[in-house]
């Protein structure tokens, strides 16, 4: 994933949703995006709360590829994510997985609970 300023590739799509913490940053964005108000800011460090009040993780790897491919834009000094010029291209797949229910057990690991995302696993598994 590397086009920041041009068109992404489905794979580049699917690369970019196909990771946990890549998937979670992206719906939280999406999330916010279609609230009114301002352009949606997401204050990342080593846990940052989800407007469902989770608490959620993101490492730099799974910030530096979203930046790289121009989904997000990413300030290190402030900490702050917001949608970047492709993050567009990224809304239609993430409304598909918006319907991805996700859970965490006791010990913290994924849990999914039923999805309309579940049929492109298989695709998302091959491509990350």
């Amino acid at each position: 994933m590397s086009h920041r300023d041009g068109g992404l590739s489905v794979d580049d799509l699917l690369e970019a949703v196909g990771h946990p913490q890549r998937r979670d940053l992206l719906l939280e964005l999406l999330e916010r995006t279609t609230q009114d108000g301002p352009t949606p800011t997401i204050e990342v460090s080593a846990q940052h709360a989800r407007s469902d009040g989770r608490q959620s993780t993101v490492d730099r790897a799974q910030l530096s590829r979203l930046e790289a491919c121009g989904i997000v834009d990413w300030n290190e000094t402030s900490h702050e994510v917001t949608p970047g010029p492709n993050f567009g291209q990224a809304e239609p797949l993430l409304h598909l997985a918006k319907d991805d229910v996700i859970d965490w057990d006791d010990t913290g690991e994924e849990v999914r609970r039923g999805s309309n995302f579940d049929d492109l696993e298989p695709v998302i598994d091959l491509v990350t």
